[in-house]
Formats: C-alpha cells, sequence, structure tokens
C-alpha cells in the first residue's frame, strides 16, 4: 500500500482525535486539516518518503497547537530523513498570541536601513519606528505585545545579535536549504518573539508554551529550497491549484470507495500515486469518472 493511501487511511481512522484535539479558539475542523495535510503530502515527494505514523504525528501536534500548515504558513510539515516533523514559523507564535487573549497589540517587525528607528530602556521603556522604504537591508528586528492591562512589552535584536544567536543554536548551516540561509528575516522574527514571549506574564496553561516546549524538545532547522519551490507553486496560480485539489480529493473519495467495494482497478491504476504524481487535472477526473462506472457495475 503506497504511503498517500496509508496516510489517507491513518487520518481518516483518526478524525475523531484530530477533532478533539483542534482547540475550538482556533476555527480550523478535522476535515480542513486532513485535506490540507493530504495537499501538502501530494506536493511535496520529500514528504512522501516519511513515515506515515511520523507525518500524521506531526499533523496531530499541528492540531493541538490549531496551526495550519500551507498558504496560511504558521507551521510547516518538515521531511527529516524519514521522519516528518513540525516547524512553528513566525506566523504561528503570533497567532498563539491572539488567540490567547491574554494581550494585545502584538507586533513583529523588521527594521530597515533608513528607517526612524529609537529604542529607550528604563522605568518608561519606549520604542519607536518609522519606515521610509529606502531599502531592503535589514538592520533590527522586534517584537512585542501589551498584556490585558498592562504597558507594551518588547524586545530587539540587532542584525549582529541574530547572527550571534543563529551560530550558536542552529543547526545546519552548513546547508545551503538550512532555513536560516534561505529565510534569514523570518527565522529572525521567530527569534526575537520567542525571547519576547519570556516577558509576558502569562499563565502556565497558556498554549504559547506548548508551542515553545514543542519546538524546544524536536527541533529541527532544514527546509528544502526545493520543498519551498514546490509550496510556492500553489500561490501562483491559486485557482489551477484549487481546481486541481478538487479533482485530487474527489479521485481519493472514489478509490477508497472503489477499494471497499473491491473493484478490479489494476488494470487501470496499478499505482495509485504515480497516477496522481504525474497526471493533469483532466486526466486525474477522468480516471475518476472510470472508477466510478466501475463501482456502479
Amino acid at each position: 500500500m503506497s504511503n498517500l493511501v496509508k496516510v489517507n487511511d491513518l487520518l481518516v481512522q483518526n478524525r475523531g482525535q484530530l477533532m478533539s484535539a483542534i482547540p475550538q479558539a482556533s476555527g480550523l475542523s478535522p476535515d480542513r486539516m486532513i485535506r490540507v495535510a493530504l495537499t501538502e503530502l501530494r506536493k511535496n515527494p520529500y514528504l512522501q518518503q516519511c513515515d506515515p505514523v511520523s507525518f500524521c504525528g506531526a499533523v496531530m501536534q499541528a492540531a493541538q497547537l490549531g496551526l495550519e500548515f500551507g498558504e496560511l504558513k504558521q507551521c510547516a510539515l518538515i521531511p527529516y530523513k524519514t521522519e516528518c516533523k513540525l516547524m512553528i514559523q513566525y506566523q504561528g507564535y503570533l497567532a498563539l498570541l491572539w488567540r490567547s487573549k491574554a494581550v494585545t497589540n502584538v507586533q513583529a517587525k523588521v527594521v530597515y536601513d533608513g528607517d526612524d528607528f529609537e529604542v529607550s530602556f528604563g522605568s518608561f521603556s519606549i520604542i519607536r519606528h518609522v519606515p521610509r522604504f529606502k531599502s531592503a537591508v535589514a538592520t533590527h528586528f522586534y517584537a512585542g505585545a501589551a498584556p490585558i492591562g498592562g504597558e507594551f512589552m518588547f524586545e530587539v535584536m540587532s542584525v549582529a545579535q541574530v547572527e550571534e544567536h543563529k551560530n550558536r543554536y542552529a543547526k545546519g548551516l552548513d546547508r545551503r536549504d538550512s532555513a536560516w540561509n534561505t529565510a534569514f528575516e523570518s527565522m529572525a522574527l521567530k527569534t526575537v518573539i520567542r525571547k519576547m514571549i519570556k516577558l509576558l506574564p502569562l499563565s502556565s496553561d497558556n498554549p504559547i508554551h506548548a508551542a515553545v516546549a514543542q519546538e524546544n524538545a524536536d527541533y529541527i532547522d532544514v527546509q528544502s529550497e526545493k520543498i519551498i519551490a514546490i509550496q510556492e507553486q500553489g500561490t501562483q496560480d491559486r485557482d489551477h491549484m484549487a481546481e486541481h485539489e478538487a479533482a485530487t480529493k474527489s479521485f481519493m473519495d472514489t478509490y477508497l470507495k472503489a477499494k471497499e467495494a473491491k473493484v478490479k482497478m489494476d488494470d487501470i491504476l496499478p499505482d495509485p500515486d504515480k497516477f496522481l504524481l504525474d497526471s493533469t487535472t483532466s486526466k486525474i477526473t477522468a480516471m475518476t469518472g472510470m472508477l466510478l462506472e466501475r463501482i456502479k457495475k
């Protein structure tokens, strides 16, 4: 049985657990989690080499945090050899902070060369940033939030400080596909956000702590450039991707029904995974029709 089918079966079988795990405030549904997970799996040949149980485990971790992978980029499913790891992105940390309702005015910004930027610490800490849009060269990164009823609290890091942190703690820096080498600003924002979180007087049961603990225990700094390129293809032509995703979902549903009905398919569909990877939307739609005809017989 192919990994695509195994993962689909595992996720469908554990739909109830996904429903129980997803925080209500996230607005996610188990069906959407399953659909997006399968889409990510189909788009990424590297993920398809991961152990299905490991892949589903990463999806469950995302569900528990109420974070979505894919276009929202709150988190990412990262293949590491045969394991699938969940990497929380800075957008995910911001979403968790907003959702907690324990803070307001959540911010994370990049300061570029030429911007007006002033920071003052002391009994009255102040941060002032006026973008001038004169340069694309980053100089500082900052993140802040105001606890309910409290003052705005923030952390600031210069590029040099971020570089020092990267060199001390990050893994895989010798790889071109390290996230630090392909998405430095995003990783820098994530770093300063995690540092800022330590300042906030959050309750021990705040979900942000679970996210930090998750990454501390299981952090992998690997994000293949090929994976990024494949993920970005879906944003270049959203209409086409939506049509292809709908056709693929219809095919998978029909394939599973045919399988349950013990319909003979080997003569027209010897390898469902290879067929999905190699086929256009129209071919997938046509095959779905053929399977439906056989089910009716």
